[in-house]
């Protein structure tokens, strides 16, 4: 499940991007590391929080190379086990949803994108385009089209959502509506359509 982030840019305006896992990780250890700096904590709780940061790193990326290794049920365990070691990471979560739904187990995919979006530091349009995922994947077209409706009021995510609408209203043969929301969509971002 591809994941995208917002960034604002120099001149004030937005850039969305699909992000990667080092992006992703670099992101979680950056924050982490700024936080230590800025509280001021010593050199000893900082190597500590170093090595439990390495050991957190090393689980999140032998849960992506079983993500990328195409087989879903070594996906599958490898998300368990990342979410047994790291529970309190966005990302434990947000892998066992992607597991989950390769695996066709897609109540229980919602319920850790959820889970994910509750541990606090994930956004609510990310995790909103998670579960329009999920539901697509599904072919529960209903649930994806309610949440890419939702997705679409967040500016930075609207060429996303327009896109994937205008796949749920061709699955419901309103040809019109697709080609309305595909359009804005690339009149909003014009690589939004691949």
């Amino acid at each position: 499940m591809p994941i995208y982030r917002t960034e604002k840019t120099s001149d004030g305006g937005y850039r969305t991007f699909r992000s990667s896992a080092d992006y992703e990780i670099g992101s979680a250890v950056g924050t982490a590391a700024g936080w230590a700096v800025g509280s001021g904590i010593d050199l000893a709780a900082k190597a500590a929080r170093t090595v439990q940061e390495r050991r957190m790193i090393k689980i999140l990326q032998e849960t992506l190379a079983a993500r990328d290794s195409g087989d879903p049920r070594q996906f599958l365990a490898a998300a368990n086990n990342c979410v047994r070691k790291v529970p309190g990471q966005d990302m434990s979560h947000i892998l066992m949803g992607q597991a989950l739904m390769v695996n066709g187990r897609h109540d229980e995919a919602i319920k850790a994108i959820d889970h994910a979006l509750g541990l606090g530091s994930w956004d609510q349009g990310e995790a909103t385009s998670a579960r329009a995922e999920i539901y697509m994947h599904a072919e529960n077209y209903r649930a994806a089209l309610q949440e890419l409706t939702r997705l679409a009021n967040h500016p930075e995510h609207r060429a996303e959502a327009l896109c994937g609408r205008a796949m749920c209203m061709l699955e419901f043969d309103d040809r019109e509506q697709a080609l309305r929301d595909a359009n804005e969509a690339v009149a909003l971002d014009p690589s939004s359509v691949t």
